[in-house]
């Protein structure tokens, strides 16, 4: 077991560590020492949002253990049911391929799994140049947070090429046939090591101080304004039409009441004013100073799938 320290503290944090490069693990333990020479795992799953922070805090930056592990943080999308399972002829092409996988023998030395190696050839080398020194030019404009990120995601660009060439050699071939990386598996890894850098920014505002959390029918008011600006006249813009806008987005049971009250109460919790306009209807007044700070403050540009997804 890990993390057996009854009386004295500590961890096996560091083995952890040393999961990434597949390094041997020499365990001490009051009844002896275990020695693995082969390690790795493979781990997949999801965190909340607002979890994450306190899992993975300032410790988990400084030793490298968050860098370690790939990102993705979906932007929010409408939900759908559906019965339908997975293909049979794409589980079928998987298990074909996780078959022909584990054929690949495996070469030992003196206890080692003796490692298979890729190499690039003059054009893939020159592409692996290029774009590692983009991304390390492109590191200098990076927060301290995201910094640390940058060497973990070079070594997934090397795990991504491997990959693919592994499924790309199956698929044509049924067998490792080549250890030459072609460029067009080279330029997938660099897509998909680039779209996990985009995922680290993303998921680094998570622990950012601007954050501030409201209700999703807040969210939903504060993109649907956002939305309307446009139809602003005057400086007043009808709660009426703003009415009509949120309870066209929203499900049934969140919409909101003909009468003005309710409607009038969110804004307030949002730091806006409502008055009456020409012929006494009631209207928001707006100010673009104001609205420009509270589209700024709640990050208005980040939860434009709200409404789609509410």
């Amino acid at each position: 077991g890990m993390d057996q320290y009854k009386t004295h503290g500590g961890n096996d944090r560091q083995h952890y560590i040393m999961l990434f490069d597949a390094m041997s693990w020499k365990i001490d333990r009051a009844k002896g020492s275990q020695f693995i020479p082969n390690t790795g795992a493979s781990i997949l799953g999801g965190i909340q949002p607002m979890v994450l922070p306190s899992i993975m805090g300032q410790t988990s930056f400084e030793d490298g253990l968050f860098p370690r592990f790939l990102l993705e943080c979906p932007d929010i999308r409408k939900t759908t049911f559906n019965k339908k399972g997975i293909d049979p002829k794409h589980l079928q092409f998987w298990e074909k391929l996780v078959l022909q996988c584990t054929k690949i023998p495996l070469e030992m030395n003196e206890g080692f799994c003796k490692p298979k190696i890729l190499v690039f050839d003059e054009v893939t080398s020159v592409m692996f140049v290029t774009f590692i020194n983009e991304i390390l030019e492109d590191s200098k404009f990076l927060s301290e947070r995201a910094k640390v990120f940058i060497p973990k995601l070079i070594t997934y660009f090397f795990k991504f090429t491997g990959i693919l060439h592994i499924i790309n050699e199956m698929c044509r071939y049924g067998e490792l046939k080549s250890t030459i990386i072609s460029s067009d598996t080279v330029s997938s890894a660099i897509y998909l090591t680039r779209y996990y850098m985009g995922q680290v920014s993303k998921v680094l505002k998570l622990y950012g101080n601007s954050r501030v959390n409201i209700s999703e029918d807040l969210k939903v008011l504060i993109q649907v304004l956002y939305d309307l600006k446009i139809s602003v006249k005057g400086g007043r813009l009808y709660l009426s039409e703003i009415r009509n806008k949120y309870n066209n987005v929203v499900p049934n049971a969140l919409r909101i009441p003909s009468d003005n009250k309710t409607l009038s109460h969110m804004l307030q919790k949002i730091g806006l004013e409502t008055g009456r306009g020409t012929g006494g209807f009631a209207c928001l007044t707006w100010e673009p100073e104001k609205m420009k700070k509270i589209f700024s403050k709640y990050n208005i540009t980040k939860i434009t799938d709200v409404t789609a997804s509410s």
